[in-house]
């Protein structure tokens, strides 16, 4: 966009020898060509101004997302550790987030009749849990992304393998 003014054409000397402008040459006119030029460079602008903050939105809320499901993971590896049953685990979940899913596996031997984490099973007591979710938003739906974590921990509790070998407890 090119804008030319002569200003020695602003500038007019009045009959008492006083200077003055001319108001109707003070803005510069546009042709009708230079005003379209600059509405198709705005129309061309705003959209891709407006994609890229919704990428950069995107991304924020899978970080958020991905920060929820390690949260998850550590939670429901705790909770899993502590003798808590499968319900009581999907349930500290989904209080985080309902949209989670949960996999708890631990190692033979350390799952009572009734579903909980037993403390006093044999040697190898760890529980892996792994939580994953869609990644939210656009981003989720356009690339199938799916965000997980995993987490470990062992077993508590005062089982009698644990005071013959004078282990202790573990934090992870």
């Amino acid at each position: 966009m090119n804008a030319h003014v002569n200003l020695g054409a602003l500038r007019r000397t009045c009959s008492a020898g006083k200077t003055s402008v001319d108001p109707t040459l003070s803005t510069p006119q546009k042709s009708p060509v230079e005003e379209g030029v600059i509405t198709a460079e705005f129309a061309v602008a705003l959209p891709a101004v407006t994609v890229v903050l919704a990428l950069c939105l995107g991304a924020a809320s899978t970080g958020v997302a991905q920060l929820k499901v390690e949260e998850s993971a550590r939670t429901a590896a705790r909770a899993a550790a502590r003798g808590d049953s499968e319900a009581q685990i999907r349930s500290a979940v989904s209080r985080i987030d309902p949209a989670q899913s949960v996999q708890i596996s631990v190692s033979p031997d350390a799952v009572a009749s009734d579903g909980a984490v037993a403390a006093d099973a044999g040697h190898a007591r760890e529980v892996h849990v792994r939580v994953s979710r869609p990644a939210p938003g656009v981003i989720g739906s356009a690339t199938g992304w799916v965000l997980r974590a995993d987490a470990h921990a062992r077993v508590e509790g005062g089982g009698e393998n644990d005071a013959e070998n004078g282990a202790g407890h573990e934090n992870e």
